[in-house]
């Protein structure tokens, strides 16, 4: 296992963002750099795994969507070659606790089902394609708890 921190992420750390997104969604639309700032400067919650030499091995974003809906985790990521190392369950597990509202919504792949499932999300029946990305819709009530 690779051995990371994590810690909020900051403006600059956009650009490794975009390499991120790049690489885990490789044919997919991509945000630009304006849209990653908006979201490293807003999202309710924003968290990187770092490698001891500071390379962006994965993140996590929790969002309040404006229209006022049901808070999101909005994206998890982490670097294909590294996934199912608990780098993702990480950064998941630290968001979670960071936001004490509920319910929760997330719109994952269908390889994030399993992940999301083991900290209390379950599947709601929606799905839709962002891009050219299958999501399935997941939920986490206010019963879940995150901290194990």
């Amino acid at each position: 296992m690779t051995p990371f921190s994590i810690r909020r992420l900051v403006p600059s750390d956009v650009p490794a963002l975009e390499h991120l997104q790049a690489r885990c969604f490789p044919v997919s639309l991509h945000d630009t750099p304006e849209d990653i700032m908006f979201f490293v400067s807003t999202a309710l919650v924003a968290l990187g795994a770092f490698d001891h030499m500071g390379t962006l091995l994965g993140e996590v974003g929790i969002v309040q969507p404006q229209d006022g809906s049901d808070i999101e985790l909005y994206a998890i990521e982490t670097v294909p070659e590294l996934r199912r190392n608990g780098i993702g369950m990480s950064l998941v597990k630290a968001g979670l606790q960071e936001v004490t509202s509920r319910p929760i919504m997330a719109y994952c792949t269908p390889e994030g089902r399993r992940l999301l499932g083991n900290v209390g999300f379950v599947l709601t029946g929606g799905s839709f394609v962002r891009g050219a990305v299958d999501l399935v819709e997941m939920r986490l009530d206010a019963t879940a708890d995150v901290s194990g």
